[in-house]
């Protein structure tokens, strides 16, 4: 078994370079906590006020803040992350974290005003909660009053998270936003999460826009994921990023035309040679989605598929076959294949994927 993925960028001493936040986080972790100890012990003593400990401890609690953010930016980066795609309702994650921050909002003066429309998005729980933290830490280091919103977008139907922040002082100079650590992570959670992230600087505020593509609504009864036909496909589909596919073939050439598809997507591809070997790494882990050669299929690959389905009735499975002009789906409830021409992966691998993926929720 192999894992196909692309190299990190190293620099000309051979380091990585995604290495370096999270070595220098590490090194301020490894200091804070003795420090804080210390000013315990002081203050426990009497040779420390409250005021001075407070002090003390709110400056180590934001050096503690940036080490966390310099490991997770190091490891957002390297671009392996398992996510478990879920169903969440954006809005109460927002308040959620409101609620968990009030406390040091209030210490830094911040005051927030929210106006958020109940709205559901298919992503990764604890990714959402970092993203959407990081996004008024960022809004929060360029004013100290913000306004957030989340609304519909009306086409595509994205869900739209604005935060403007507005400095309790202004000198009629345009705001100019800051480059901060923050920023980095945020940019780093959205390609992580496949989410659109902008900033713009006005003279009254800075604007951080955080655009989800993968909405749920209601129809006819029915929960749907909203998928906008006229859209750029590429940006649709880097949301499915992290997923991970598992690939069973022994031809080179359509695991190399595989693997160039799932880097665009951000996907994790494994490749195993048999039917048997799938089954093995299935029991270890289970993938996302199966694609199977069909020069490989043989008496093991029913096993493969009813080990698959008994653990999930919806499992993606996609067969490349040698007959031209295959371009077949199979439903959503049925456990059937989808079916594709190997001539035709390059033109129609990234969309079938993309289908496919949607039946893991």
């Amino acid at each position: 078994m192999k894992r196909i993925g692309s190299a990190a960028p190293r620099d000309v001493a051979g380091i990585d370079a995604w290495e370096v936040p999270g070595l220098i986080g590490a090194e301020l972790a490894h200091h804070v906590t003795p420090a804080l100890e210390v000013v315990q012990r002081l203050k426990a003593a009497g040779l420390m006020t409250h005021s001075e400990a407070r002090a003390f401890t709110d400056a180590a609690d934001h050096l503690q803040r940036i080490a966390i953010t310099s490991q997770q930016i190091t490891r957002l980066a390297h671009g392996r992350l398992r996510q478990s795609h879920e169903r969440l309702d954006l809005a109460e994650v927002i308040r959620h974290v409101l609620d968990e921050n009030e406390g040091r909002y209030l210490r830094q003066g911040i005051e927030i005003e929210p106006h958020l429309q109940p709205l559901e998005v298919i992503t990764d729980p604890a990714l959402l909660v970092s993203l959407c933290e990081i996004a008024l830490e960022c809004a929060a280091c360029d004013g100290e009053r913000l306004q957030v919103w989340l609304a519909m977008q009306h086409w595509p139907e994205h869900a739209l998270l604005t935060i403007r922040s507005r400095p309790h002082f202004r000198d009629g100079r345009e705001i100019e936003a800051s480059h901060s650590l923050h920023w980095i992570y945020l940019c780093r959670l959205a390609d992580a999460t496949g989410v659109t992230v902008r900033r713009s600087s006005e003279t009254e505020f800075v604007q951080i826009t955080v655009e989800f593509p993968r909405t749920v609504k209601q129809l006819a009864g029915l929960t749907a994921m909203e998928v906008d036909a006229g859209a750029d496909l590429s940006a649709a589909s880097s949301s499915f990023a992290g997923h991970h596919l598992l690939l069973v073939t022994r031809n080179t050439e359509t695991a190399w035309e595989i693997d160039m598809v799932c880097r665009r997507m951000r996907l994790v591809l494994d490749v195993v040679q048999d039917c048997a070997q799938a089954v093995r790494f299935c029991e270890l882990e289970l993938p996302d989605m199966i694609i199977l050669d069909e020069a490989v299929r043989e008496g093991g690959f029913e096993a493969l598929r009813q080990h698959v389905l008994r653990r999930n009735l919806n499992f993606p499975f996609l067969e490349i076959v040698e007959a031209d002009n295959v371009v077949e789906l199979g439903t959503w409830h049925d456990g059937a294949t989808s079916r594709v021409s190997r001539s035709e992966l390059r033109n129609q691998l990234q969309a079938l994927l993309a289908m496919e993926l949607a039946k893991v929720f």
